[in-house]
């Protein structure tokens, strides 16, 4: 990855981290493990699926570039939700009140600190969920490919015709 960036910027997402403090010693064992490599631009990020580390976003976004939010993982983890489970039913958990407000305070905590956040899992690419999730100050998406011309038409108050 350092290698890469020499040949522009390049951004490293760090799943599955649970606080800010993780984050710092994944980051600094990234760093020292390509000291010796010649590298362009990096900026290192938290994905924001472990609810602890969704709880300190504003401590995380003083020292992470960069946020995502996996839907996905997050809902199964914070609502003890199984997997196989959560993905038979896409809606169990993303109508509930906390998701909601946790959403928001990472977008809160995102744009207090003058850092991008984005998210992605299955709130991001239901059209059912675009409206709110940018009326919680999350302006970008992360989509499957069959699924943007469906995001771009709600994006616009449109939505997409399946008849032919």
């Amino acid at each position: 990855l350092a290698r890469a960036s020499v040949h522009g910027p390049l951004d490293i997402l760090y799943p599955m981290v649970i606080d800010r403090e993780q984050f710092l010693t994944l980051r600094s064992a990234f760093e020292g493990f390509t000291a010796d490599v010649t590298a362009g631009q990096l900026r290192h990020g938290v994905m924001f699926e472990v609810p602890s580390v969704c709880m300190q976003a504003r401590e995380v976004f003083e020292v992470a570039e960069f946020g995502s939010i996996g839907t996905n993982d997050l809902v199964q983890f914070l609502f003890a939700i199984d997997r196989t489970l959560a993905v038979a039913d896409k809606s169990i958990s993303l109508d509930q009140p906390l998701l909601w407000s946790l959403l928001r305070d990472i977008a809160d905590a995102a744009r207090q600190a003058r850092r991008k956040v984005s998210i992605c899992g299955e709130a991001a690419s239901d059209v059912r969920y675009l409206h709110r999730l940018m009326e919680v100050g999350i302006k970008s998406v992360s989509v499957n490919p069959h699924s943007i011309p469906q995001i771009r038409l709600a994006a616009q108050g449109q939505t997409l015709s399946t008849d032919r």
